[in-house]
């Protein structure tokens, strides 16, 4: 089998340990990395190419994108048509444009009936500071394209929250406004991969900050999830449609509340677990990939059967009426 990997020039150090597994499993005899600015999708006719440089992507079994927020509408169809080719993609063109904008996030898990915290959208600041007024602070504002901790904002009283709603809006910034829910500045990452989460850590916040994010400063620990938990992750995967991802859950006096779904999650919990997470991945992704071929193998055996059974029926059909006609 032949697997790409598509990431950006960057290649960020999560992505690139994800390559390497890879490359370390047997079932793949090709492994391959394309960066997203090199590759381009044309409309000809019928037909959809894909191409990374001159190499046709769609001949690929397995392909595993890697897409930033910025190039969603990207990724969204460079995953619709190499689903189409029938190429074996992780995850559903519309979990791109889902997972990488917040307030759409919410909306999939809210559907799902899994728990989240009270939220708002809007672009007008008066409409926010009315908001602000009903829910009362603390309240957590973020950027709808933040990853990473960036573009989350605490406001701990109104008067925070008023300053950053007309520095908000004097940026021309949705003003996505977010119940605060009380903990001791900690959540958890989940990894799930398929059917199962793989990896679990609880996140901390280091002094004065609210962020756990392990690139805001915060610290990772290993952490053990129950089976509540457990659920509600590869649920939340389900909802926005992603086989591969990071889940953040905090844990709320009413009980476990799912923040944000990461379709492209650091591998840095491989570390603080110990688990071989980007093994796992690729072990997955053999595995599904070796699902589709043999699928597509019998389909294509199928349609020669069929065109053999065809050809037999019209040589019997042909032979008798040459013997009617004697």
């Amino acid at each position: 089998m032949k697997v790409c990997v598509i990431g950006s020039r960057a290649r960020a150090s999560s992505t690139m340990k994800i390559f390497e597994a890879l490359k370390e499993n047997r079932k793949f005899k090709s492994v391959f990395f394309a960066t997203t600015e090199s590759i381009k999708i044309g409309v000809k006719k019928d037909k959809f190419p894909i191409f990374y440089k001159d190499i046709d992507l769609s001949k690929f079994d397995v392909v595993i994108p890697r897409i930033g927020a910025s190039k969603a509408v990207f990724g969204y169809l460079l995953v619709k048509y190499l689903i189409k080719k029938d190429v074996y993609v992780p995850m559903t063109p519309e979990s791109i444009l889902i997972a990488h904008d917040k307030f759409l996030t919410l909306e999939a898990l809210n559907k799902a009936n899994i728990p989240i915290p009270e939220t708002y959208l809007t672009m007008s600041t008066s409409t926010a500071k009315r908001i602000i007024e009903d829910m009362k602070p603390p309240v957590v504002m973020k950027l709808l394209g933040g990853t990473g901790g960036k573009g989350v904002l605490f406001a701990p009283e109104k008067e925070s929250a008023v300053t950053m709603i007309d520095t908000l809006g004097a940026l021309n910034q949705p003003l996505f406004i977010e119940r605060y829910i009380k903990n001791p500045g900690e959540d958890i990452r989940i990894i799930v991969v398929g059917d199962e989460a793989v990896a679990s850590m609880k996140r901390k916040a280091k002094k004065g900050e609210t962020r756990s994010n392990l690139a805001s400063g915060g610290k990772g620990v290993p952490y053990s999830i129950n089976s509540e938990i457990e659920n509600l992750a590869i649920r939340s995967a389900e909802a926005i449609g992603a086989e591969i991802c990071g889940i953040d859950i905090v844990e709320s006096r009413k009980g476990p509340v799912v923040l944000e779904v990461n379709i492209c999650p650091g591998m840095k919990i491989s570390q603080v677990t110990g688990i071989d997470v980007e093994k796992r991945i690729a072990e997955y992704l053999a595995g599904k990939g070796e699902g589709l071929k043999q699928k597509m193998d019998i389909k294509g055996m199928g349609y020669y059967v069929g065109r053999l059974t065809k050809w037999i029926s019209e040589s019997l059909e042909e032979k008798n009426e040459n013997k009617k006609s004697k």
